[in-house]
């Protein structure tokens, strides 16, 4: 009995703390729920839908109940649900027990996520227009050459500057002098990046440079992505994509995109594609067919997660999330813990930590190490030898691209990277080797540049330590809750759809990515519309599209079939260009926003205005491609942001113009059939339907509705002048 009214109490869940049903509650007082009302006399909605349950702030619906669940108090849940207890303890006791090992078990297994890759299409004949500058290292001469030759074929105009790494800077900062005012190049492709040991330095200063100007920057690697199969990525081009990441987010309208060539070669028509936008994808490898990145929900784990046997070596182990991994591991059965930091016993709360521990079970030793300091590790090493370790330590390295300097990313590097990389060298052979990383390093953040190369470096190393036999995984963390995590900056993450992981969640999450022996593996609680949105906010992004909320896909199944614009164009009187060019946009932006028709646009309002997000703009990219038949830019509504600009650039991408001597003609053409369609009772009242049958040699008793062949009768100058002479007056 006891049980069962436990499960009664859930499904009614109509008490304290837990949200009502209004549909039921109505119903059971005799009332129902309905749609609110279209407008008046019209058939489309424009009220907001009712947000899901809990998503906006983080907090579930039936958070109160799961809370007490987890934590086994039988008393909160009677009181919760209303029922009487005291009978069948044990039996409830029980069944708490499986509820929340359930629960932890579904929590953390859908906070796991990887990355994919996607195969992508490319057009036959990509076009590129305008000047290219191609950056090239001086070892790296003849793939640059490649790549311009590629450039020059599909249309462009390229041009090779070598650049010396140790200069990069100042000669970034010449070549921009030195060039024309106005627009530099229409791209700045960089192979820079190929050299490892200066590929984020440099990419940096290209950021640096090239952030005050009208072009497109393409940072180029070479294995830098460690697709399966291939040979781990290299060190610097891994962590360069990382930065490139944030730079996306940073300087939307510089940043181009991450291309990784193929091991040979350059794979001419890829490039180009990429280059051009026609793609719309910002992060490709070039192989034999092009792939692009995604993130996607991981697959569940099967195998027992992992728990930390005999002794475990937890660095940063005294600070807010070291203590948390520590006391996880001293309930999970490690007899001994090495809890590594550079102030030691020293660090605040370190002597608590320590009795905590050693009463949960584990015997504790705080010790002092600069993890980045190589005979310090191996000092370490040698007087407690682990089983298992988790590296926890490391520095923030905030700060925005446009204010880093080469100390800073070192700096960053010193405090993640450094210290990880001397314990894969001097550590034996262990159980499990776990590297806390960051969503930073996965998808970006601003003012985090710094901070997600450093994360990459972990990454990195997991994928080298997997390459030759040895345990590692590298867990890319979002945003933790709890005490000393991201306490206070809950509600504003919230808003941009990223929520606070439960601490045991998260560790439970770590424990299944350990067991699944994947060596990278991205652990966060997000709201994937809403982050899809602000993530989206300033340029467009395929890496969510695969994700649930993760991309716009409304509509997208229903564009139009693939036509010929200027096929269709040149059928019409030339006059009519113009108009049909807008009507066009005008209709397909109607589609995408949900209007019922083109009318409803303005076509002088931005499309920001409109409500355009990046989502929605590669949708309308996507459509105005497959009803025009031209290749388009996944940046063409920011490129020209009004319907009315967006229409003039379709029908320059067209090929044809006007003839201007045929302009006259064709104006006359124009308000010829402009006037044939006006009923007589709107001319008469407009002032203007006597002097137009006195210029046709009509009489008023003559005429009910003027046709086309009275127009046809008037005189084309006087015709004009009339219509002009009218013009603003009626």
């Amino acid at each position: 009995d006891g049980v069962g009214a436990l499960f009664a109490g859930i499904a009614g869940a109509h008490v304290a703390g837990v949200r009502f049903d209004w549909g039921e509650v109505l119903g059971s007082l005799g009332g129902h729920v309905v749609d609110l009302p279209t407008y008046a006399f019209q058939h489309q909605r424009y009220w907001p839908l009712p947000a899901s349950a809990g998503t906006a702030d983080g907090q579930g619906a039936d958070d109160a109940f799961w809370a007490a669940v987890r934590g086994g108090d039988a008393d909160a849940v009677a009181g919760l649900l209303s029922i009487d207890h005291t009978e069948d303890r044990e039996q409830l006791d029980d069944t708490l027990a499986k509820l929340a090992g359930w629960h932890d078990l579904y929590s953390s297994q859908s906070l796991r996520y990887r990355e994919e890759w996607q195969p992508v299409s490319v057009p036959v004949d990509p076009v590129l227009v305008g000047n290219w500058l191609v950056l090239a290292h001086p070892e790296h001469e003849a793939t640059a050459a490649d790549c311009a030759e590629a450039i020059r074929r599909s249309g462009g105009t390229p041009l090779v500057q070598v650049v010396d790494p140790a200069d990069a800077a100042a000669e970034l900062r010449q070549l921009v002098e030195n060039s024309s005012s106005g627009r530099l190049w229409a791209g700045v492709l960089s192979l820079l990046g190929l050299a490892e040991d200066t590929a984020v330095t440099t990419g940096l200063a290209l950021v640096q440079t090239l952030a005050d100007t009208d072009t497109r920057l393409w940072c180029a690697t070479r294995g830098a992505v460690g697709l399966p199969g291939e040979e781990p990525p290299g060190k610097g081009g891994h962590a360069l994509w990382a930065l490139g990441r944030v730079a996306a987010l940073e300087h939307p309208y510089l940043w181009g995109g991450l291309i990784d060539l193929p091991m040979t070669g350059v794979s001419d028509a890829s490039l180009v594609a990429v280059l051009s936008g026609v793609t719309a994808e910002d992060q490709v490898a070039l192989r034999d067919v092009p792939l692009a990145r995604r993130l996607v929900t991981a697959p569940p784990v099967t195998t027992t997660p992992w728990r930390p046997q005999g002794t475990l070596l937890i660095t940063g182990g005294t600070g807010a999330l070291g203590s948390r991994i520590a006391r996880w591991a001293a309930l999970g059965g490690a007899t001994r813990l090495v809890l590594a930091g550079r102030r030691g016993a020293a660090a605040p709360g370190a002597g608590e930590l320590v009795t905590e521990l050693t009463e949960l079970g584990a015997e504790t030793t705080v010790v002092s190490c600069d993890l980045a300091d190589r005979d310090a590790v191996a000092a370490l090493l040698a007087e407690h030898s682990p089983n298992a370790v988790v590296h926890a330590a490391g520095v923030g390295g905030l700060g925005r691209l446009s204010e880093l300097t080469e100390e800073d990313l070192a700096a960053a590097q010193a405090g993640k990277a450094a210290g990880a990389e001397n314990l894969d060298e001097l550590c034996g052979e262990l159980d499990a080797f776990v590297l806390f990383g960051s969503v930073a390093a996965v998808w970006g953040g601003a003012g985090q540049g710094a901070y997600a190369a450093a994360n990459a470096r972990l990454e990195n190393l997991a994928l080298r330590r997997a390459a030759r036999g040895a345990p590692a995984t590298c867990v890319a963390f979002g945003a933790w809750g709890g005490e000393g995590m991201a306490e206070g900056a809950d509600t504003e993450l919230a808003r941009r759809g990223v929520l606070m992981m439960d601490p045991d969640q998260a560790l439970a999450a770590m424990a299944d990515a350990v067991a699944d022996t994947a060596p990278t593996v991205t652990v966060a609680d997000i709201d994937w519309p809403v982050f899809a949105r602000t993530f989206t906010s300033s340029r467009p992004s395929s890496l969510l599209a695969r994700l649930e909320g993760g991309a716009a896909s409304h509509g997208a199944e229903e564009a139009a079939a693939p036509g010929d614009l200027r096929t269709d164009l040149l059928a019409l009187p030339q006059y009519e260009w113009s108009d049909t060019v807008l009507d066009l946009v005008r209709a397909q932006t109607a589609l995408v926003l949900g209007h019922t028709h083109g009318g409803d646009i303005k076509p002088d309002l931005a499309f920001r205005d409109l409500g355009f997000d990046s989502l929605t703009s590669v949708e309308m990219r996507n459509r105005l491609t497959a009803v025009s038949g031209l290749s388009l830019t996944a940046t063409v509504v920011f490129d020209y942001p009004t319907p009315a600009e967006l229409a003039e650039h379709l029908l320059e991408e067209c090929g044809i113009a006007p003839d201007s001597d045929e302009g006259e003609a064709d104006e006359e053409q124009r308000v010829r059939a402009a006037l044939a369609t006006v009923p007589t009772v709107r001319l008469r009242e407009a002032g203007l339907l006597e002097p137009l049958l006195r210029l046709a040699g009509k009489k008023t008793d003559d005429v009910g509705e003027p046709t086309a062949h009275a127009v046809d009768e008037l005189d084309g100058e006087a015709l004009l002048k009339l219509v002009e002479a009218n013009d603003g007056e009626h």
